[in-house]
């Protein structure tokens, strides 16, 4: 009787721990859709901007070079940041797909 009711609690503990494992991963993934997104708005806008700036640069490089000089190296430096944040990105999407691939490891381990 008494192993009886063992079994019993370990399965509606198991329950709980698999409920609280699903809601987990799906904060985990819904994270890690909000960094992504967040990232790739920023390279997108900086994208915006470095096009924009160029456009600026063809046009005033007749009227004043140095100023075209100057955007030169402000786009030199956007490109630089855009690259630095797409390494960020890509390294935090791996590391939280690890992450949820561990999340769900575990939940196989737990059944």
């Amino acid at each position: 009787m008494k192993l009886k009711q063992l079994c019993i609690y370990n399965r509606v503990a198991s329950s709980f721990v698999l409920a609280t494992s699903q809601k987990t991963i799906r904060r985990t993934e819904k994270l890690k859709d909000t960094v992504v997104g967040i990232g790739e708005e920023a390279l997108g806008a900086i994208n915006r901007v470095m096009r924009t700036t160029k456009q600026m640069q063809y046009l005033l490089l007749p009227y004043n070079p140095q100023i075209c000089a100057s955007l030169n190296s402000t786009t030199g430096d956007l490109r630089t940041n855009s690259r630095v944040i797409r390494r960020f990105i890509d390294k935090s999407e791996q590391s939280f797909n690890k992450a949820i691939d561990t999340l769900y490891a575990l939940n196989l381990i737990s059944l």
